[in-house]
């Protein structure tokens, strides 16, 4: 049985979130022509609030609030729209939003930053991760051949230890976890850990996000030791951030790291854990928004697939449906949890 301590779910006042941001009906207040010092220093807290903080929901909001709004479209810069497209992006992909939306940021940005600084910029590198991140669920020779070019962009632009760097090289390991391409993913994941380790990174959410996805890893391998040592790593990581201390925003890596433990312990047998593990997951997604997501979507297959093993083919159909159900909802039948989800539903109906 594991045993996961209670996570902390940290939710600092911004200092500018309610003064200019404000939910309404699930639309954004605009921000205004007077506004023009408050709206820089927003566009300034992009990168410290989703490498630092995590608060990708602030950094989608306020990426959002600038892009939708025309008046904006004269008074901001190329280079400012590039990484405004990048973060619309990016925070999508960090909330699990696959739609064709977050690629269509992604590869604007892209577009926008060659045009502002040529190619190989800092900021295509990341537009390219994100878009290696996009297709891992539906291509991943497509998304592995993103993750090459995007980590070389980005050392070349950032340095061979920055936090960039080394979340890309981790992207590229996992596609190659997924990919079965296991011995290569585990070089790619020692050389990401080492650039965390030599840019003092470690204590930080990339690096919690960086142990969740080397534990698939030590699962597709079968050893459950190493597997489990990562995921209670990055647990006893999401448990240190205390909320008098810091700024950062665990809620949404903490929930892709219980969907990952989900999976971790369907591998090791671990099947009420994993239906426990996951139910609680589902209402975590709920109050974080996340309800309309692939990552929902394939949370509920992981809790079919227990179901299958704790021999209650009834149960493990209805969450296999509801599965079939929300991909289909969001259109994202090509990902390959929803043809995961079809075969099984065709396994269950003949028994």
């Amino acid at each position: 049985m594991l045993i996961f301590e209670e996570i902390l779910f940290l939710t600092p006042m911004k200092k500018f979130l309610f003064s200019i941001l404000a939910v309404i009906t699930g639309g954004l207040i605009p921000l205004s022509a007077d506004e023009d010092q408050l709206s820089k220093e927003l566009l300034s807290d992009l990168e410290p609030e989703f490498w630092t903080n995590g608060n990708y929901f602030y950094v989608q909001s306020i990426a959002d609030t600038f892009i939708d709004d025309p008046f904006w479209e004269g008074q901001l810069e190329n280079a400012e729209f590039a990484s405004l497209h990048l973060y619309a992006g990016l925070s999508r992909l960090y909330r699990s939003d696959l739609r064709e939306e977050t690629k269509e940021h992604l590869e604007t940005a892209c577009r926008k930053s060659i045009e502002e600084y040529g190619e190989s910029s800092r900021l295509e590198g990341l537009a390219l991760m994100g878009l290696g991140r996009y297709f891992g669920n539906s291509d991943l020779e497509k998304a592995i051949g993103y993750d090459k070019q995007a980590v070389t962009m980005i050392e070349l632009a950032c340095g061979k230890n920055a936090v960039e760097t080394a979340v890309a090289e981790q992207s590229l390991a996992y596609h190659q976890v997924l990919s079965g391409n296991t011995a290569e993913a585990e070089k790619l994941f020692k050389s990401a850990e080492k650039r965390f380790e030599d840019g003092n990174t470690c204590k930080s959410l990339m690096y919690a996000r960086f142990l969740t996805e080397r534990s698939i890893l030590w699962t597709m391998e079968k050893d459950a030791d190493k597997a489990f040592s990562d995921i209670e790593k990055a647990a006893a990581l999401l448990n240190s951030f205390d909320d008098t201390k810091t700024d950062v925003v665990n809620v949404e890596t903490f929930i892709y790291f219980y969907g990952m433990a989900v999976y971790v312990c369907n591998s090791f047998g671990l099947w009420n854990d994993a239906v426990e593990f996951g139910t609680e997951n589902l209402e975590l997604m709920k109050g974080a928004g996340m309800d309309r997501t692939a990552d929902y979507a394939a949370n509920m297959a992981n809790i079919g697939t227990a179901y299958i093993f704790l021999k209650d083919n009834n149960r493990a159909y209805e969450w296999y449906q509801k599965a079939k159900d929300t991909y289909e909802a969001l259109g994202q039948t090509a990902d390959n949890g929803y043809k995961n989800v079809i075969n099984a539903l065709n396994w269950l109906s003949a028994q």
